[in-house]
């Protein structure tokens, strides 16, 4: 028996297959990304965790819990925005919000995905929408916007026991698409666990 397993034993060696360690495979996948370094703050009742690389800001509002500036990826010039609201257990159900987001982009070359998952933090549905976008500046009253070509921006309304807060995160496409793990990490999403839900214009 010992005579058979050892030329068993070179064949395996030969071909580099190893055998599985009792420690597990410290290696990691080509393909992975590698893993995002966060801190964790408070956001109202919320205890969450935002990318160590975007600026904390002075909220423009006391609608906003939080505030951050997220760095331009290259070849973009202009830097995004994410931002937390919440009011008090208001600010509308989800159906109405949609329209409203959705409303801020032109429609020509629109896109619109809807993606739904659980957290630990309770049920989420992401807006994802491409396009021209009209953003409001300066106090809601005024109802001023001003206009941005190309624009990506991500609204996530968190559903919880306090009622829904808002996520939001918008910028330059590519800014965007680079922070998507970013944003995610925020709220404790996962893109792997995520439904797809069909966009219904009304």
């Amino acid at each position: 028996m010992r005579q058979m397993l050892i030329p068993v034993m070179s064949l395996v060696l030969a071909l580099g297959l190893g055998f599985p360690s009792a420690q597990g495979d410290d290696k990691k996948p080509a393909d992975d990304k590698p893993a995002i370094k966060t801190k964790a703050i408070k956001a109202g009742d919320l205890k969450i965790a935002v990318p160590e690389g975007w600026k904390k800001r002075q909220p423009k509002s006391e609608m906003r819990i939080a505030e951050y500036e997220v760095p331009a990826t290259e070849g973009d010039k202009e830097t995004g925005e994410f931002v937390i609201f919440y009011f008090q257990g208001q600010g509308g159900g989800l159906e109405e919000n949609i329209t409203r987001w959705v409303g801020q982009i032109e429609p020509k070359g629109r896109e619109v995905k809807i993606r739904t998952g659980k957290c630990d933090l309770g049920e989420y549905t992401l807006v994802d929408i491409t396009g021209a976008y009209n953003k409001s500046v300066g106090p809601p009253v005024l109802r001023k916007t001003q206009r941005f070509e190309g624009w990506r921006v991500i609204n996530v309304f968190l559903k919880c026991e306090k009622g829904p807060y808002f996520f939001k995160i918008d910028g330059p496409a590519k800014t965007v698409e680079a922070e998507l793990d970013g944003l995610r990490a925020t709220f404790g999403g996962d893109a792997e666990t995520e439904e797809e839900r069909e966009y219904e214009p009304k």
